[in-house]
C-alpha cells in the first residue's frame, strides 16, 4: 500500500506543478492598459483618436488602437513592462 499512496502523491505533486507553470506562463500577459482620451480644452471625449503603445526600453511598437465614441481605450494581453503611450487625434 505504501507504494501505491506515494505514487499518487508523486503525480498529485506533479499535476500540481503544471498547473502552477500553466497559470504563471497565462499571468504574464494578462495586464492591461486602459483610459479616456479627453480634449484638455473642452474635456469632451475624443472619439477614433489612434492610441499607440510603444515599449519604453526600445522604443518598440506593441500595440495600437482607436478610441471609442466615448474616448475609452484598451490594450489588453500586455507583459509586465513599462510603456509609452502616443495619443494622435485630427480633428
Amino acid at each position: 500500500m505504501k507504494k501505491n499512496e506515494s505514487s499518487k502523491k508523486r503525480s498529485i505533486l506533479l499535476l500540481v506543478f503544471f498547473i502552477t507553470i500553466y497559470n504563471l506562463s497565462y499571468a504574464n500577459k494578462n495586464f492591461k492598459i486602459n483610459g479616456i482620451v479627453i480634449d484638455a480644452l473642452s474635456q469632451q471625449p475624443l472619439p477614433s483618436a489612434s492610441v499607440i503603445l510603444f515599449e519604453k526600453e526600445n522604443n518598440k511598437f506593441i500595440k495600437a488602437e482607436l478610441s471609442a465614441t466615448d474616448g475609452y481605450f484598451q490594450f489588453h494581453n500586455l507583459h509586465p513592462n513599462t510603456y509609452i503611450l502616443r495619443i494622435q487625434y485630427i480633428g
